[in-house]
């Protein structure tokens, strides 16, 4: 986001101290837990973006209320969550499910790009998995 709006200053809050030694100008972060009292002045931020939290969240509505509250009228707030493939024990789930054809996407494409994203993605899953399997 940084790199695409240079003017725009960009705070990440995570619940790790672990940042990236190199970041581009204008971006801060914050250690800090969103599930607790939120510290932000309302009505302050343009755009809200939360990402693989579904492990993490104790209270969606809460954390909704207080992302609402502090953006600005008019400000945006986009929340992206990861899957993996839909299966079932008695392959129940038809081949045309749209569920599974999304997350076939991640495991097979066949386009160079897509291909590279799903590399990423599984790198992402894979570094991810504990924090998934033993939060909340």
């Amino acid at each position: 986001m940084a790199e695409r709006l240079p003017d725009a200053e960009v705070l990440e809050n995570d619940i790790s101290p672990i940042q990236p030694s190199w970041v581009p100008p204008k971006v801060f972060f914050e250690v800090d837990d969103f599930n607790g009292p939120w510290l932000q002045t309302p009505n302050s931020y343009d755009f809200i973006h939360e990402c693989d939290c579904h492990a993490a969240v104790k209270d969606w509505g809460k954390l909704a209320e207080n992302v609402f509250k502090t953006l600005k009228p008019g400000g945006q707030r986009e929340s992206q969550e990861h899957t993996v493939e839909i299966t079932t024990d008695d392959d129940s789930v038809p081949e045309d499910n749209i569920l599974k054809q999304c997350c076939a996407a991640y495991f097979g494409p066949k386009d160079p790009v897509d291909k590279e994203i799903g590399a990423f993605n599984l790198i992402n899953m894979v570094n991810a998995a504990e924090d998934f399997t033993t939060t909340a």
